[in-house]
């Protein structure tokens, strides 16, 4: 299934809706979260500043592609083939998303759509998007899993940077304003 959900800017969001396909599958592992209490544990003083900087990845769950396996259980409601091309798609466009048909074969009548990346709503999408966003960060900076700041973990308090992921958004702590603005472009370059 599929729904829109408004965002703030009043354009629409589309949201795969994964209830049948999350019963059939096991649990995500669990995320290591951060929430405003973990920042509340931080110390900065005048003397001792700390610098915020803070990305987040455009459109990253349309940008993770999904385990080919997995594209059968992202199915969507079925569409006539007619309204594709009534709503201004070109038979050769229809036939390229078509990607099960031989060549020669006539298109169907209908064509069931299928998420091809990670979409939200399916339960282990939030999981295996914040690892990926974890890998980059550590091949792009010199951040380790020691400085990572989640509820579940003491907070590294002598450390010069820190940092969360919460999905798709990064968030780093520097003692320095220099490292914080390398940060910032290390990961928007």
């Amino acid at each position: 299934g599929f729904f829109c959900r408004e965002k703030g800017d009043g354009s629409l969001r589309g949201v795969f809706d994964g209830r049948k396909v999350n019963a059939q599958h096991g649990e995500p592992p669990p995320l290591e979260a951060t929430t405003p209490a973990t920042f509340s544990r931080l110390f900065c003083s005048p003397e001792k500043p700390l610098w915020i900087t803070k990305s987040d990845i455009v459109s990253y769950f349309y940008e993770l592609r999904a385990a080919r396996w997995l594209v059968p259980w992202l199915g969507m409601p079925r569409v006539a083939v007619r309204a594709l091309l009534r709503a201004g798609l070109s038979t050769a466009q229809v036939r390229n998303f078509c990607t099960d048909l031989r060549p020669g074969e006539a298109l169907p009548e209908e064509v069931y759509p299928a998420w091809e990346a990670w979409p939200m709503g399916y339960l282990h999408s939030q999981a295996v998007a914040q690892s990926c966003h974890l890998g980059v960060i550590y091949k792009e900076t010199d951040l380790t899993d020691a400085v990572f700041l989640s509820d579940s973990r003491p907070v590294p308090r002598e450390a010069a940077q820190s940092f969360t992921v919460i999905c798709d958004d990064f968030i780093g702590l520097s003692r320095q304003k220099e490292d914080a603005l390398r940060l910032d472009r290390q990961l928007t370059a």
